[in-house]
């Protein structure tokens, strides 16, 4: 539980950071523990295909919510290499 608490911080950081190079595809993060969500400015399910094309498994929920479900072993590389993709994906979207 420790782990968990740990790299969900660290995630929550990452989240800020993503969302401040990212403010109109991602307008707010929501989150519990290792469930991640982020309100999208454009359609989530364009980001969710677009985030698959790049080998990061996410999907839609709520009102236009892109979601991660990660597995609760993750560590901070893990978080690294999805926002990654994230910062990827909103990029090319916002183009």
């Amino acid at each position: 539980l420790e782990g968990v608490r740990r790299v969900s911080k660290y995630a929550e950081q990452a989240a800020e950071k993503l969302m401040s190079s990212n403010p109109l595809v991602f307008k707010e993060f929501r989150g519990r523990g290792l469930l991640i969500g982020f309100v999208c400015g454009p359609t989530n399910s364009g980001l969710v295909n677009s985030a698959l094309d790049h080998g990061l498994l996410c999907h839609t929920a709520g009102n236009n919510v892109l979601r991660l479900l990660p597995p609760l072993i993750i560590d901070e590389t893990h978080v690294d290499e999805a926002f990654t993709v994230l910062d990827v994906v909103a990029k090319s979207s916002a183009a």
